[in-house]
């Protein structure tokens, strides 16, 4: 009887897994930020062009810090870091797809561990309320980073099983954000890989 299995040529069976959707090809994204600090985002392509897939945001214990907003129209940048660096005690870095993708999961690498306590957070869409199909908590309860040592200093997160993604420009449904809470002021390198099918 003949198989419809396809076979290789010692009658073995061939077996292709699909971690996504057609043919689909894996592209990791990676970029860098650090805590804490304004213009700290890397991300670029091979030719040195900003990939513009990505922004940054500062938070004191009551309300982001933004730059020039109302009371510091006048500020500089470097007067801008010196109210970060005085005031911030949360990071948030976002990746904003140009594309929809599938996600697999993500690489989280610390080039210098901290010896106090850094807490990561990684959420899909969580700037929409969760009744809404939003505040996909990626990595919840909060990642202490101090406890990473300089052997071990990448954590995986793996899916398993691949995401589809829906670039969403209007909503930004499609964002996902990698949080670091941490102390006033403190600087923290963090370097990002997401691991994703396009």
């Amino acid at each position: 009887m003949a198989s419809i299995l396809a076979r290789d040529d010692d009658g073995n069976q061939i077996v292709r897994t699909m971690i996504a959707e057609g043919s689909s090809t894996y592209k990791a994204k990676l970029f860098s930020f650090m805590s804490s600090k304004a213009g700290s985002i890397y991300s670029k392509d091979r030719t040195g062009l900003d990939l513009g897939e990505t922004h940054i945001h500062f938070y004191s214990s009551s309300a982001e810090i933004i730059f020039q907003e109302a009371g510091y129209e006048t500020e500089t940048e470097q007067e801008y870091q010196t109210r970060i660096t005085a005031n911030c005690v949360k990071t948030i870095c976002c990746y904003d797809s140009k594309t929809t993708y599938w996600l697999r999961g993500a690489d989280f690498q610390l080039k210098v561990i901290p010896t106090e306590s850094v807490f990561l957070y990684a959420t899909m869409a969580q700037h929409i309320p969760a009744q809404y199909g939003g505040d996909v908590r990626f990595m919840d309860g909060g990642y202490d980073l101090s406890y990473l040592t300089e052997q071990h200093n990448v954590i995986n997160c793996d899916g398993g099983a691949a995401v589809k993604v829906i670039c969403d420009e209007v909503n930004c449904s499609h964002r996902l954000s990698v949080q670091l809470d941490h102390p006033v002021g403190f600087q923290l390198s963090l370097q990002v890989k997401v691991r994703q099918y396009t």
